[in-house]
């Protein structure tokens, strides 16, 4: 009588633990764009419940995506069709603090459900692993107001300050510009600054400026 009764609490546990989801591979299956950071995700892996049934996860819809960020700081890159997550699954539901943020009440009973699932982008089979020269990859760098993007579709590396002052460094040199669209540009034949209305200085060679003279040294 003391196994069949350890049998039926297995058993009874068995088909508790069926709903009760950890962590589990996934991948985006389309992704709203970093103003939401939220997405739609498919579960890699088939269930297999304590019948021994097989049961394939339909694809979860609204999923937060988590980046290494803060108030102010962000480190962001694109997400698309087909990258690789992680998919963790809240104890408890996390509706109400997705849309209202802050200390709030479970929105339901739900535990460790498949509908409270947060991605971290990053995981990959070992055969799937990205290639690191895709055409696509893109970079993004956020410090409080600065930002340092870098983007290899067109080899620029690009900084960015609070004010909308831009560095940009590509394959013609190094370009500084201001609100107003004056510009200072550094490139292998020299150094050029240009205002606003047209008018430029151009230096090459050795070249010095000692109290606002230019002195260009060949």
């Amino acid at each position: 009588m003391k196994e069949n009764i350890v049998d039926i609490m297995n058993m009874w546990l068995d088909g508790r633990l069926d709903d009760l989801h950890t962590i589990i591979p996934g991948e985006i299956v389309e992704y709203s764009g970093h103003k939401e950071r939220k997405a739609k995700v498919q579960p890699l892996i088939k269930i297999r419940t304590s019948l021994n049934k097989v049961v394939q996860i339909d694809p979860i819809e609204n999923v937060p995506v988590m980046f290494p960020s803060s108030s102010s700081f962000n480190m962001l890159y694109p997400l698309k069709k087909g990258d690789g997550v992680l998919l963790v699954f809240s104890e408890s539901s996390i509706g109400n603090f997705l849309s209202q943020g802050g200390i709030q009440e479970a929105d339901d009973a739900n535990r460790f459900d498949l509908t409270d699932c947060i991605a971290i982008p990053g995981l990959y089979s070992f055969k799937k692993v990205p290639d690191i020269k895709a055409d696509d990859a893109g970079f993004i760098l956020q410090f409080q107001d600065t930002k340092i993007i870098i983007e290899d579709k067109t080899n620029n590396f690009i900084i960015e300050d609070k004010n909308g002052n831009v560095i940009t460094v590509d394959s013609s040199g190094i370009l500084l510009e201001d609100l107003t669209g004056n510009t200072v540009t550094l490139s292998s034949s020299g150094i050029e600054l240009e205002d606003v209305t047209g008018n430029t200085v151009t230096m090459t060679g050795i070249s010095t400026v000692i109290n606002g003279n230019l002195e260009v040294l060949q």
